[in-house]
């Protein structure tokens, strides 16, 4: 499972319902989602009860990639 470079703390991918990854707090995965992850199953992102590490970092700023930029019409 992977570390936080940044405070250390560590968490797990999750898919989002768009496809992206989110990182995630393992304090927020119950023990069958962490054996899941363990299995290599997938374990898709919910918001009401995962708690992304974007909201709990304090450097989450510097990780972030920016939003892609719209497509100018023409």
């Amino acid at each position: 499972m992977p570390f936080c470079k940044s405070c250390k703390k560590e968490f797990y991918y999750l898919r989002t319902s768009s496809g992206k990854l989110n990182p995630v707090d393992v304090d927020s995965l119950s023990q069958s989602h962490i054996s899941l992850l363990i299995a290599k199953m997938e374990v898709m992102f919910d918001p009401k009860i995962h708690t992304s590490h974007f909201i709990t970092c304090p450097d989450a700023k510097k990780f972030r990639k920016p939003p892609k930029a719209e497509k100018q019409k023409t």
